[in-house]
């Protein structure tokens, strides 16, 4: 699957308006809220990548969501190679 990454380099923009601050700060309280870690990390690289590429808000969101499903799966799968370790002692 070909999702964006977040790096340090990203050029991040800020939102222009205080209305859209005020926005983006919402949907962060709320994606930390629904203990979307990983979504909320990758928001901003997400929005800018999608402002840049056009993309639709539909687009944007499936991006923002694959990230966060794939961290969900490779966080699954260490959890089950721990417990296989375990019950192996």
């Amino acid at each position: 699957m070909s999702t964006p990454t977040s790096t340090s380099t990203d050029p991040r923009r800020e939102p222009s308006t205080p209305a859209q601050a005020s926005l983006y700060q919402q949907l962060r309280g709320h994606l930390a809220a629904l203990k979307l870690h990983t979504a909320a990390e990758h928001l901003p690289a997400v929005l800018d990548r999608a402002a840049a590429e056009k993309l639709s808000l539909t687009a944007a969101l499936e991006r923002l969501l694959a990230l966060e499903v794939d961290a969900t799966e490779a966080r699954r799968l260490v959890l089950q190679r721990q417990s296989r370790r375990v019950v192996r002692g």
